[in-house]
């Protein structure tokens, strides 16, 4: 095991430096040579600098961005690790439910396909296994299953930062794999999260960059992904025949298929990383297609180009490497570098040369995550509770009031700057700088007045007449009571009493019930899934009984089958009941 303050330092300098990527690629990404100069208001590219740039699209505004401004990439990035808790497992649900839909207020510079699934998650029936989205966005078919970009790849390092069992991948590969279905379906992001995991796990347990004889031998866990898959309950019961019903076609075979196109563009990367240096890079690029915007950006390609860019640097400085690679218009500069970077940071004992917006908070969660990997546990981020978690049905109303003071749902109170971007049009939005209390900075896109949020949407408050903002450390969550009479009042429709019956039923069991909060919570989410999946289905027969199968392997079969079957029940009824008023 390595030893604890070097897995620190080398966890924290990965982080650094892929941040550091990420912000320098993000000021050239997708522009102009022209574009680029007017970004930078002619100052020279070589660090990371202020800058302008228009967002929110036609009826958007032009911002200040301050010099280490990062994009999407970092922010998933530090979503996923919020996710991680200090015990080391992966939150999915909190990842998926709250942590993608309120992501949708501050981000920058994503791509239509994440956005679109993080859009889709703040959807009450859908879940992180079952985000199967299809929508059309300026005359373009935006296909869950079709997502095959490197919106995946960019977010999935903190899964590799906290692991235990660097030597044995397939315990952090499973976590990657389920991150990465949230909102991408083709196996082209997937592999490439893959691809890079390995990258960066090698990295951190030899100190060394990746060869490409090891780019090779990681084609074998390419090779177990679909393995992998089957042997996780929720992705194989949910998540992979509804992907096969999608596709009209087996997962494991485009797994395959997807495999011999990683390993025809490793040997034209080979061939190509013969030159060093920015010829061998460049090389790669053009003979990649990395350049046409029908490969520019995939999983798969932006993994190898990232491998490929360490390897033709290997013998100069890290900056150089991502210097080069952000300079390189017409790629997809952010994400290349920020992979790139977090393999650089993890063999170097350099540190990024350029400021980093928010270094401080970056620096604290890679070294939380480094200390869950030595085996610590630590502190967990406090999220809202999911069962009385309900997300903004928009980017814009994630931003309110909660106690006169501004917050963000999901994720904690807010210190406004004031300074404030107002968008053109009829019903313009704003944007306004803002710090979270955990220390984040945030562009907010918020409308213009301030609505009130609900209390139970802010982790660290507690509500009721003396209710205040709490300091993290102080806060200890109670799950509140309620009473017949408080469920009823919050469901007038008289015609949905027997829904109402079952909540009041729920409630009263889990007060005297002797198992312990985060086993009632699991089974609680379980029935959840499954009652969802099966109103979804329309009640398919073999649906239903396909979920009575599965909780016969579970602890309390009795117990689940009936809960289950009561849900159903009080299901159907509801719809019986919508469909006579209709």
């Amino acid at each position: 095991m390595v030893r604890r303050p070097d897995k620190i330092r080398v966890v924290t300098n990965s982080a650094l430096w892929a941040a550091y990527a990420d912000a320098l690629g993000f000021i050239s990404e997708l522009t102009s040579e022209s574009g680029l100069r007017h970004r930078l208001s002619g100052k020279p590219f070589d660090t990371t600098r202020p800058w302008k740039r228009k967002i929110g699209g036609a009826y958007g505004a032009t911002v200040d961005l301050p010099a280490g401004c990062y994009s999407d990439d970092t922010q998933l990035r530090l979503a996923t690790g919020r996710a991680i808790r200090g015990d080391g497992q992966f939150d999915v649900e909190a990842f998926a439910k709250i942590e993608l839909p309120v992501w949708l207020c501050y981000d920058l510079g994503a791509g239509p396909t994440t956005k679109t699934a993080a859009a889709s998650l703040a959807n009450r029936s859908s879940n992180w296994f079952s985000n199967f989205f299809s929508k059309t966005s300026f005359k373009r078919q935006l296909k869950y299953t079709d997502g095959g970009g490197n919106g995946a790849a960019m977010r999935v390092q903190p899964h590799v930062w906290a692991s235990r069992t660097l030597d044995r991948p397939e315990a952090f590969l499973l976590d990657v794999i389920r991150n990465s279905v949230c909102s991408h379906g083709h196996p082209r992001a997937i592999l490439g999260s893959v691809f890079h995991a390995m990258c960066l796990s090698h990295a951190l347990q030899h100190g060394r960059l990746p060869r490409p004889d090891d780019w090779f031998q990681f084609v074998d866990y390419l090779n177990v992904v679909d393995d992998l898959v089957r042997s996780d309950r929720d992705l194989a019961t949910f998540w992979l025949p509804a992907w096969e019903r999608e596709n009209k076609n087996s997962f494991s075979a485009v797994c395959k298929s997807t495999v011999q196109e990683v390993l025809r563009d490793m040997d034209i990367a080979l061939e190509a990383s013969e030159e060093k240096g920015a010829a061998g890079y460049d090389k790669a690029v053009i003979e990649l297609d990395a350049l046409s915007a029908r490969w520019r950006g995939t999983g798969t390609k932006t993994a190898v180009l990232a491998a490929t860019l360490c390897w033709c640097f290997r013998d100069d400085s890290p900056h150089r490497a991502v210097l080069h690679a952000t300079r390189l218009l017409g790629t997809d500069t952010d994400t290349i570098a920020t992979l790139a970077g977090a393999l650089f940071g993890a063999t170097t004992d350099e540190e990024p040369p350029g400021h980093i917006l928010d270094d401080g908070y970056i620096r604290g969660e890679a070294v939380r995550l480094a200390r869950i990997s030595i085996g610590e546990t630590v502190e967990s981020f406090r999220y809202p509770d999911l069962l009385d978690w309900k997300a903004p049905k928009s980017g814009l109303d994630c931003v309110g009031n909660v106690g006169g003071k501004a917050a963000l749902a999901g994720l904690g109170f807010l210190d406004l700057s004031g300074r404030v971007y107002k968008g053109t049009g009829k019903f313009a939005s704003v944007w306004e700088w803002a710090t979270l209390d955990f220390g984040q900075t945030v562009l907010c896109t918020r409308r213009s007045k301030l609505s009130q949020l609900s209390a139970v949407s802010i982790p660290g408050y507690l509500s009721g007449s003396e209710s205040r903002p709490q300091a993290r450390d102080e806060f200890v969550h109670k799950r509140p009571s309620y009473s017949r009479r408080d469920v009823e009042s919050r469901r007038p429709d008289r015609k949905a009493k027997v829904f109402v019956e079952e909540v009041v039923d729920m409630f009263e069991e889990r007060m005297t019930d002797s198992r312990s909060a985060s086993a009632q919570k699991r089974e609680k989410l379980l029935i959840d899934r499954l009652a969802n999946e099966a109103t979804a289905s329309g009640f398919n027969p073999s649906v239903l009984g396909r979920h009575l199968r599965m909780l016969l392997d579970e602890d309390s079969p009795a117990r689940l089958a009936m809960a289950y079957a009561e849900k159903i029940s009080k299901a159907w009824q509801l719809r019986q009941q919508r469909e006579k008023q209709y």
